[in-house]
């Protein structure tokens, strides 16, 4: 499952409608995606191709790099994106973590 606002791809669903990302996401998964990615723009040409390979390098360079070097095997949420259920959260879950001020995306993101 692509995370278009934050980046990578998260492993799998935690809903039987993809529609909650289980939050882990795992090197071994973007790297693999990576190279998928890549070869399906080398053989299409679509941009769309190309920029999630873009965008999975930029988060693994952001997001996965450790800094002593190397890179970690996962990324896991930090408290508070997990008691926020940030981003997957229902509309009143959102409101009640971000305020009123971002009801209105918040709809727009949620339903």
């Amino acid at each position: 499952m692509y995370d278009q606002l934050g980046g990578g791809f998260h492993r799998y669903s935690v809903d039987e409608r993809w529609l909650v990302p289980h939050f882990e996401k795992m090197l071994y998964d973007n790297a693999l995606l990576i190279w998928v990615y890549l070869e399906a723009y080398q053989v299409t040409g679509k941009k769309l191709y190309q920029r999630i390979t873009r965008e999975v390098l930029d988060y693994v360079l952001r997001e996965m790099t450790q800094p002593q070097g190397g890179a970690a095997p996962r990324r896991t949420p930090t408290a508070k994106e997990r008691k926020a259920n940030i981003l997957y959260g229902s509309p009143k879950k959102w409101r009640r973590f971000w305020g009123k001020k971002t009801s209105g995306y918040s709809r727009a993101i949620t339903g």
